[in-house]
């Protein structure tokens, strides 16, 4: 069924925070590489599934059902997010899109579904370990508390005045792993659930250079990065970069030098794209 009048679920989804035109870019790249089959996630019997953690109102898995449901057989995509308001709304917005037409009705096979759970409590892996999960997406929490208190950089008036700090910034009960950041923290955790449920690739959306930086060079670190391919997404990964924008994003690693990650796109430095047993 096609999307009407050329919008998209992620362009409808009522939202307690505003989607941003440069999360539907990324989305959409995503989606591009899945159908193209360069992820080698298709299998014999067609099956993909995808989790979106910290989903918000949904717009991402939203998107990415419309996008994929024709391509494969057996189709599920979840969102999880710990948020009552979220998790209610993220629910309408799949029933708002189905009325409109932009997504089809419940399917035999296909299942696109809210979950509302705690990340950080293992009752989420529980729930999910033993399922198929392809990919996994997250635009998670990722300012600072400095950032959100003060403004400048990442947040802007508007931004702190208007949407909910629960969406944008860690809580101050969350665990912090030795050697991480604050506002860092989801990323930890998602490469801890990552390992239970054993995706063939990550997108993660992060806020800025330094936080890529920061997190590439933890994931580095981790048992995850064995035969793993690393890409920076720019806002919109699908263009050739203007002007003279780095292509090369240097991280250091645990022995002192440098790794180069490939930056792909133009505009700002937008998210991590992390191709698993590659």
């Amino acid at each position: 069924m096609a999307l009407l009048q050329g919008q998209s679920p992620i362009s409808q989804c009522r939202c307690i925070a505003s989607s941003i035109p440069e999360t539907e870019a990324y989305t959409y790249h995503l989606a591009d590489l899945i159908k193209s089959e360069s992820l080698k996630i298709d299998g014999p019997k067609r099956d993909l599934g995808i989790v979106d953690f910290c989903t918000g109102t949904g717009c991402i898995p939203l998107l990415l059902y419309a996008l994929l449901y024709r391509k494969f057989d057996h189709l599920e995509v979840l969102g999880v997010d710990i948020s009552t308001q979220a998790t209610k709304l993220a629910r309408s917005n799949i029933d708002h899109n189905i009325m409109l037409g932009h997504l089809p009705d419940r399917q035999l096979n296909h299942d696109l579904g809210i979950m509302q759970e705690d990340i950080f409590q293992n009752e989420i892996i529980e729930k999910l370990e033993g399922r198929r999960w392809d990919v996994m997406v997250s635009n998670p929490p990722y300012i600072s508390r400095r950032a959100w208190n003060y403004g400048g950089g990442q947040v802007g008036y508007s931004v702190r005045k208007y949407e909910p700090s629960l969406a944008l910034v860690p809580g101050d009960d969350v665990p912090v792993p030795v050697d991480w950041n604050h506002e860092d923290v989801f990323y930890a955790r998602l490469l801890e659930i990552a390992c239970h449920l054993r995706p063939r690739a990550i997108l993660l959306e992060i806020g800025d250079k330094e936080q890529a930086r920061r997190v590439i060079s933890r994931f580095l670190q981790h048992n995850l990065s064995i035969n793993s391919e690393v890409q920076v997404w720019r806002d919109w990964p699908d263009l050739a970069p203007a002007g003279d924008k780095d292509c090369l994003l240097e991280v250091p690693v645990q022995d002192g030098s440098s790794r180069a990650i490939p930056i792909q796109g133009d505009g700002n430095i937008r998210s991590i794209f992390i191709r698993l047993d590659a």
